[in-house]
């Protein structure tokens, strides 16, 4: 099925009943999705790439518009249509067309809003499970994804259901830290704290804008370092309204480091939905890949498919350490792992702009 929505055509599929972690059941699910390329005759050539928190299904070029790893996916690019099918789908609980709060629940004919149930994304994977077999698709040759993305590509380690040749983490640790949880708390709050939130009641009325920027420029600070902010900005004057600004004479008036904070709160507001926000911000919370296992080494030593993983020296939210001790553990198994360190003074965020870095790293890992 196809539809247009945030003006864009989506390809739609329905999956039906989706049975959660938590035991509840998600009726009629339909998942929003893209592809570039074709299924081999083997059905063994198959890509998943795994979008990251606001993200959405499209990571390479859609028409004119560029996808937001546009350098890696293309003709003659690393990901290459020519010789993979390449499939990427909105996750469970977003906005971009897979079910998620904003959907329509079928026992109320209402939106779910904050009736949505919590969902994990190993929830999430179940579902791309049952959407690759739709497409076809009886092997993959690798998964791969960064920060949110990454968190699902350990999850398609675990499934069982289609085999996966190859894992590419970028830029996310086997479960989210306290510190992670705490950022995410101070974003959700800001956005409940806005009294048109209205307890997620807001869908046909004013939705609460000023909560989910502040959220977003709060995520921001988080995707970012003080080196890359410094490098970008300095103590520069905002100019952005197309005068320089003076904070040293109006309160008003401001440096450019807070005129491009204002900017990335502004923009989320007019693309995403702020109960997504908080979905999929509290599954990115509940995330431990070892969930119902006996530990990590036991979850690692699970995990089908080589595993490749690639961190930033400078990222707050899954710093190398968190994990080196997951590629530590696999070895530790006896299974093959690969790890790649990548300086950059970007922070978090180097997955999706330092595609000089990455792009080399990527191929001789599909290769």
């Amino acid at each position: 099925m196809l539809f247009i929505i945030g003006g864009k055509e989506v390809a739609l599929k329905s999956i039906g009943d989706l049975e959660l972690r938590s035991g509840k059941i998600l009726k009629d699910v339909k998942i929003a999705y893209h592809t570039y390329g074709k299924l081999n005759p083997s059905a063994d050539n198959a890509l998943i790439i795994c979008h990251a928190l606001t993200g959405d299904h499209y990571p390479g070029r859609f028409g004119k518009i560029k996808g937001w790893w546009d350098s890696l996916i293309g003709p003659g690019k690393v990901i290459d249509p020519g010789r993979y099918f390449i499939v990427c789908s909105n996750v469970l609980g977003g906005c971009y067309g897979t079910t998620g709060p904003s959907s329509i629940d079928p026992d109320t004919q209402a939106p779910y809003a904050m009736n949505f149930p919590v969902v994990e994304f190993a929830d999430t994977v179940r579902g791309q499970v049952r959407l690759a077999r739709q497409l076809g698709i009886k092997k993959i040759h690798a998964v791969l994804g960064g920060s949110m993305g990454g968190l699902q590509v350990l999850e398609w380690g675990m499934q069982e259901e289609i085999p996966v040749q190859k894992l590419i983490v970028m830029a996310a640790s086997p479960k989210s830290s306290p510190f992670v949880i705490a950022f995410h708390e101070i974003q959700r709050q800001a956005i409940m704290l806005d009294p048109d939130w209205r307890g997620g009641e807001y869908y046909g009325r004013e939705i609460p804008s000023a909560g989910l920027s502040v959220a977003r420029m709060v995520a921001n600070l988080s995707y970012r370092s003080e080196p890359s902010l410094t490098a970008k900005f300095g103590r520069k004057p905002a100019w952005r309204t197309g005068v320089a600004e003076d904070p040293y004479q109006s309160f008003e008036q401001r440096f450019d480091v807070q005129s491009y904070m204002n900017y990335q709160g502004d923009a989320l507001v007019h693309r995403f939905d702020p109960n997504s926000y908080l979905y999929l911000t509290k599954a990115v919370d509940l995330f431990d890949i070892s969930r119902g296992r006996k530990d990590l080494e036991e979850a690692m030593a699970s995990l089908q498919g080589d595993l490749y993983c690639l961190s930033i020296n400078t990222d707050l939210l899954f710093p190398p350490h968190e994990i080196v001790e997951m590629v530590r553990l696999r070895r530790k198994a006896g299974k093959p792992a690969e790890y790649y360190e990548m300086n950059s003074i970007h922070g978090h965020d180097a997955f999706l702009i330092e595609f000089p870095i990455i792009e080399p790293v990527v191929k001789e890992w599909l290769d």
